[in-house]
């Protein structure tokens, strides 16, 4: 009998000796553009909402895509359609792996068995990635240049046709210099007494000493659309020693960090386990959409389970740990003397679950995410209880989401969707909603249309609002295992986790792209942001993401979007594209974007926090001045795939 059961093993694992490897491909590879918009011309079934994708998914995707066109191709010879289908077999060849040494791709695989019918598979690559950029201002904002320039160790293999593994180490050379544009005051509640009681000698409001932080803002880059690469410190050249690091960049400096992951898949990938730190995309209707767990976001360490029992059915939940920001760079020199302390005062977690209905042409998902104090809390990691039900059975202690979206998608022309994000209301009042500052949210309608005279051509439109002191949330004191204040703002590493737009935000984002050939991709994007100041005299309360609403008064403060304060618009135009040489067995892939940015405030002759008409700041000796910018941004990767 244990011979029978041995010998049925041995089989379920030879079926697919040396498989595809489970390890997640990351959420910035170009794949998952060939993928989306494949999927909208219906090239291929629905993808899934929780990103990133396994290797082994992606590949089963593109070779059901392959046939979808080679079947389309025989019944209409279409030049077209022949373009596309070299596109994504051009896709499909970044993951066949050559056993040995492939000196193109710096790329070596080993194969081999440790029993019979049970294969195991060791892979290691390297690939440099580099950019240089400068940005050209005249106006407040100042002209600026940075680079980086970073090598990346990849590790991955297979221990059976189900178990997978991924570490990524990186290091790098890097100076990012920031403009200082001031301080920004975020509340005078966080290190009162520790009964919270109200005394005087603490503050205007009795609840503490009032906590400044310093703002800065980065133009080397367009805005937005910077994501650092080290994790924790840097170590500067200049004082390279353990005392010489720093939070950030300013002067040439060596970041690093690591990144790894297990990942388990079973039943043609219907369940799926990993523990891993890397960058998520949940929740997303298009590329960087999500208002709850974005792509942009820092990564972190956290398991995951997806369950898809059915084929338009799945459930995803995630629990990890949450990173405190590096804020030396942040409240040096401001006199509060907290530098020190910030470790202390962020100590949470993070869990979230998700809910999927697909069907071919109607999305529907909804979920709820949760940011608490590291303690054994089962509720919040158990993804058949919902948080916010969890709660009420533990005390009002930490900061709660709900999230949804639903869309609506023809094959072949496109689909539109809406999306929203509740971080606090106090109770449902639709009249309120968009009047009282204690009903914190975020909401997104969006379109897309594929082009179809264009390969892989897409045209997207979509609008997003991110309410005052939405993703921020009030320190607490109070909460079970932690006796000193705790802030419990919906970020990790000092960044969103939602949206990255600031709080008290909006933006409306245009975006043409395509696939010419295999080797060429370019995008032309237009972004109007308008975002409440967060310097200067005329700063908007709840405009920052460490913002916090008063603890007294809240029920009672209005928002006025643009007509409460000073105001900052973006008006931002971009052209870029990538051109892959490595089609010619030229081991480079080069990357270039072109950006214009012109920025104005606008402000009321009345008092910050209340209504009035808003007109543009023309006052040449303003702190808040125009600015105009051209950002040139080249860069490339070397190796790799």
């Amino acid at each position: 009998m244990k011979k029978s059961l041995l010998g049925i093993v041995m089989c379920f694992f030879a079926l697919s000796a040396f498989a595809q490897t489970h390890s997640t491909v990351d959420i910035t590879d170009t794949v998952y553009n060939v993928l989306q918009i494949s999927a909208e011309k219906g090239y291929c079934s629905t993808l899934y909402s929780t990103k990133p994708y396994s290797e082994s998914y992606i590949i089963a995707k593109l070779d059901e895509i392959i046939e979808t066109i080679e079947n389309k191709l025989e019944e209409n010879d279409d030049r077209l359609l022949e373009i596309e289908l070299d596109i994504v077999q051009s896709q499909r060849e970044k993951f066949k792996h050559e056993v040995g040494l492939n000196k193109r791709k710096l790329e070596y695989r080993h194969e081999t068995e440790i029993a019979e019918g049970v294969p195991v598979t060791f892979n290691f690559n390297n690939s440099i990635d580099g950019l240089f950029t400068t940005g050209l201002y005249k106006g407040l904002y100042e002209s600026s240049k940075g680079y980086e320039v970073v090598n990346n160790l990849n590790f991955t293999g297979d221990i059976t046709n189900m178990f997978s593994y991924k570490i990524q180490a990186y290091a790098g050379l890097t100076s990012m210099p920031l403009q200082d544009l001031g301080t920004y005051a975020i509340g005078s509640w966080w290190y009162g007494k520790e009964n919270g009681e109200p005394d005087a000698a603490y503050g205007s409001d009795g609840y503490g000493k009032t906590r400044k932080i310093k703002i800065f803002r980065n133009n080397n880059m367009l805005p937005y659309t910077y994501k650092k690469f080290w994790d924790g410190n840097v170590f500067l050249l200049s004082n390279f020693s353990a005392s010489g690091t720093e939070g950030w960049a300013d002067g040439i400096g060596l970041g690093f960090g690591m990144n790894g992951e297990m990942r388990a898949s079973f039943f043609d990938n219907k369940v799926e386990l990993s523990l891993g730190r890397n960058s998520r995309d949940w929740g997303s209707m298009d590329t960087g959409s999500s208002l709850v767990l974005n792509g942009n976001a820092h990564p972190f360490l956290a398991g995951e389970l997806a369950v898809r029992p059915l084929k338009w059915l799945s459930l995803s939940s995630v629990t990890g740990i949450l990173e405190f920001p590096n804020q030396d760079y942040i409240n040096e020199a401001t006199g509060d003397n907290f530098t020190d302390q910030d470790s202390y005062y962020f100590q949470n977690a993070y869990s979230m679950a998700i809910v999927d209905v697909d069907f071919q042409n109607f999305h529907f998902d909804f979920g709820s995410a949760v940011v608490w104090p590291k303690r054994f809390e089962l509720g919040y990691m158990f993804p058949l209880i919902d948080r916010v039900v969890y709660q009420d059975n533990i005390g009002d202690n930490d900061n709660l989401c709900l999230f949804g979206d639903i869309m609506f998608r023809k094959e072949g022309v496109g689909k539109v969707w809406l999306s929203g994000y509740l971080d606090e209301m106090p109770k449902p009042n639709p009249k309120k909603m968009f009047k009282k500052t204690r009903y914190m949210f975020a909401m997104q309608g969006g379109g897309k249309v594929v082009i179809p005279w264009l390969p892989f051509a897409s045209l997207s439109l979509r609008y997003t609002k991110v309410e005052p002191y939405c993703y921020t949330h009030h320190s607490i004191n109070y909460t079970p295992w932690y006796g000193h204040y705790i802030s419990e703002s919906y970020t990790n590493n000092g960044e969103s986790l939602g949206y990255y737009l600031a709080p008290n935000s909006d933006e409306f984002h245009i975006r043409l792209e395509a696939n010419p050939i295999s080797t060429l991709q370019g995008s032309l994007q237009y972004q109007l942001i308008r975002h409440g100041a967060d310097f200067g005299k005329r700063a908007v309360p709840g405009s920052n993401l460490y913002s916090e609403l008063p603890p007294r008064g809240r029920d009672d403060l209005n928002k006025y979007f643009l007509k409460d304060g000073c105001y900052e618009w973006s008006h931002i135009i971009s052209l870029g594209g990538s051109y892959d040489l490595r089609r010619f067995n030229v081991p480079l892939k080069l990357n270039l974007v072109c950006g214009y940015v012109y920025d104005y405030f606008t402000d009321t002759t009345s008092d910050i926090g209340t209504k009035g008409s808003y007109s543009r700041v023309v006052d040449p000796n303003s702190e808040y001045k125009t600015s105009s910018g051209v950002v040139i941004t080249v860069g490339f990767t070397a190796f790799g795939n």
